[in-house]
């Protein structure tokens, strides 16, 4: 068995990259460097571990068609191509938050993909242009911010060699003590590649997806609050956000759903401060935002017959409140559950007849022993399960992360992580039996797991890592593993046994299960 992917929604060009910082093309190829952002919000950090979302992205420049994808340290400041060879040179880097501006002189063949970092010190490289063949002008960032204009600024070097040839980190400058010169302002990228591409359009990070039962798709991601795209494949509407949906329920008659946004920076007496983004119950016909609740930074739990549930998901408050939404869409109760630790007490249960969440038993020290709990409705009843903590006498902390309701048992995700030193396979996927816990099989690996999804027979696990792992549901063995085109990081799979798959590149990936055969791209839409 396998994975094809039927069709891709919102497969906008240059989508691989993320939000563009630099854009440059000579007629035969386009080189875009950008950034997917990090993949975190206020209730759930569990998937950003070690991620580093700078990419730079060569395409063909005629039909803008993806050859080469490269992870990098730093940001992308400056680009330019070679006069005669299929050779780039790439500056990135950036200032450390500190002290420091860091980055590399980096040599990219454009027909490999392959790339040499040629400094032999990390030092942000803030414009590169190329003088002749043998002739590349700099100009690198300061060492530190006690330089006058530093961050504007930049030390001017003219270096000349051979560039087809050369070992990294062979380039070696001068001490720097010329006087500094102003870096050019350049145009923003966006603006050129709405040159490139008319009616581009940025799309980053699709955080939830749903399928109606008419056949329409639903999804959340970065700058909006929620999308919804006909059975046919067009973009029907969209509630635009400035920092975007994270979590979707729909209401029992699909007429509308309630959506969470992110939190977002406000000046307040002067001071840059996170406040809470409110909850949206949208009407799913038109788009038209229904209702708006300014109730504190909430996290969804939602049950399959309706029931909704919003945490307060902020640190500091020492009584937060979860609030309980009736099927109706009547804020029925309020229940106490404990300070939330947004990195430590995810559980973002699917295809669940309860309320699960995760709750520290000591509130003055909420990310130790923490419980998988269970509250009724609509009286609020806490019901303390089992412990999050499937051993005895190990000294390690776990973290929650996504789970999924599987014929009376819990499979869960999430990360450990040892007290002292490292720990090797410090991801897993566990099943726990209803209700006390006990563990009917474990899957531990080094993966990053952002969705699990299940049908009877099948637990499926989205991999930051660009994989979907298809487990027996009965025994953790795997079944099968199939690459997609970007890193998942939502998903939702609906009565007919097709998946969506959102991505963090903006992408929603319409899949059904089949035997192997080799990907095809689909049409992009």
């Amino acid at each position: 068995m396998g994975l094809n992917v039927r069709r891709i929604l919102g497969d906008e060009p240059f989508a691989d990259i993320g939000a563009p910082d630099v854009v440059a093309s000579n007629g035969v190829w386009t080189l875009v460097g950008g950034d997917l952002g990090w993949l975190t919000w206020h209730g759930d950090m569990t998937s950003n571990a070690w991620w580093e979302g700078r990419r730079l992205g060569i395409y063909w420049a005629d039909d803008h068609r993806l050859e080469h994808l490269l992870r990098l340290r730093w940001p992308v400041r400056s680009i330019a191509f070679h006069p005669s060879l299929p050779l780039a040179a790439v500056g990135t880097g950036g200032y450390d938050g500190g002290y420091c501006f860091n980055g590399e002189l980096l040599l990219v063949d454009l027909e490999s993909g392959r790339s040499r970092s040629m400094l032999d010190a990390e030092r942000e490289v803030r414009l590169v242009e190329w003088l002749d063949d043998r002739t590349l002008r700099l100009l690198v960032a300061p060492h530190s911010e006690d330089w006058d204009d530093a961050h504007t600024h930049g030390h001017e070097f003219v270096l000349e060699r051979d560039w087809a040839w050369g070992d990294e980190h062979t380039v070696s400058l001068p001490p720097g003590n010329e006087p500094l010169v102003e870096a050019p302002v350049q145009r923003t990228a966006e603006a050129e590649l709405l040159e490139l591409f008319p009616g581009w359009t940025r799309r980053r990070q699709v955080w939830d997806v749903a399928r109606l039962a008419d056949g329409r798709v639903l999804a959340v991601l970065e700058g909006t609050a929620l999308e919804a795209w006909s059975a046919s494949g067009e973009r029907e509407w969209a509630v635009l956000d400035e920092t975007g949906g994270r979590q979707i329920a729909v209401a029992p008659d699909e007429r509308s759903a309630m959506v969470n946004t992110s939190e977002r920076w406000r000046l307040v007496k002067g001071r840059w401060t996170r406040t809470p983004g409110p909850a949206l119950r949208v009407d799913l016909a038109d788009g038209n935002v229904l209702e708006t609740l300014d109730i504190g930074i909430s996290m969804f739990t939602t049950r399959t017959d309706g029931w909704l549930a919003l945490r307060d998901a902020r640190y500091e408050q020492e009584r937060p409140q979860t609030r309980l939404v009736s099927p109706e869409g009547v804020q029925d109760g309020r229940i106490v559950l404990g300070r939330y630790v947004n990195s430590q007490h995810v559980l973002r249960v699917r295809k669940s007849r309860e309320l699960y969440f995760l709750q520290g038993r000591n509130d003055a020290s909420p990310s130790d022993d923490k419980w998988v709990v269970s509250v009724s409705v609509p009286d609020g009843e806490v019901r303390w399960l089992f412990p999050l903590e499937w051993e005895t006498k190990v000294d390690r902390i776990i973290f929650g992360g996504p789970a999924v309701h599987v014929d009376g048992a819990l499979v869960h995700g999430g990360g450990l992580a040892a007290r002292r030193g490292r720990m090797a396979d410090s991801e897993y996927i566990v099943r726990r039996r209803l209700p006390d816990g006990a563990v009917d099989w474990l899957f531990r690996g080094d993966f990053i797991v952002t969705a699990l999804e299940a049908d009877g027979d099948t637990v499926y696990a989205a991999l930051r890592s660009g994989e979907i792992l298809a487990l027996d549901a009965a025994d953790g063995t795997v079944r099968w593993r199939a690459g997609i085109p970007g890193a998942p990081l939502s998903m939702s799979l609906d009565r007919d046994g097709r998946l969506l798959i959102g991505t963090v590149e903006g992408r929603v990936l319409d899949c059904e299960v089949t035997p192997p055969q080799r990907y095809r791209r689909p049409e992009r839409r």
